[in-house]
C-alpha cells in the first residue's frame, strides 16, 4: 500500500521519495480518520527530515484536523519529539505559520 511506502522512505532517511510517495496517495481516499493522520504525520516527518518547518507544521495541522485524539497520542507528533516544531529548525524561504499545532505548542515554551 502507498501509505506503508510512505513511512519506509522516511525510515530510509530520503524524505523527497516519501513526500514523493505522499503525493502520489489522495488523503482523502484513504478509509480511516487514523490512517489519514498516519498519512500527514509521516508527511510531517519527511517534510521535518527535509528541514522545512512550514510544510512540516501545515502537515500537523491537517493530521489534527482529521483526528486530533489520533494526532496527540502519535509518538511522532509527541511534543518532545517532531523536529518540525523545534523554533531551531532552519527554514529558508520560510513564511511565518498561521497557527501552531496544539501538539508542538509545548515544545516551543
Amino acid at each position: 500500500m502507498q501509505l506503508h511506502l510512505i513511512s519506509a522512505e522516511n525510515t530510509a532517511g530520503d524524505p523527497s521519495a516519501a513526500i514523493a510517495a505522499a503525493d502520489a496517495l489522495a488523503p482523502q481516499a484513504l478509509p480511516t480518520t487514523e490512517r489519514r493522520a498516519l498519512y500527514f504525520t509521516d508527511r510531517a516527518k519527511a517534510f521535518a527530515q527535509w528541514g522545512r518547518r512550514d510544510e512540516c507544521i501545515r502537515a500537523l495541522l491537517q493530521a489534527e484536523y482529521w483526528a486530533p485524539q489520533e494526532t496527540h497520542a502519535r509518538p511522532a507528533v509527541n511534543p518532545s519529539s517532531p523536529a518540525c516544531c523545534s523554533p531551531g529548525t532552519p527554514q529558508p524561504n520560510s513564511e511565518a505559520s498561521p497557527r501552531t499545532p496544539e501538539c508542538c505548542t509545548a515544545s516551543q515554551s
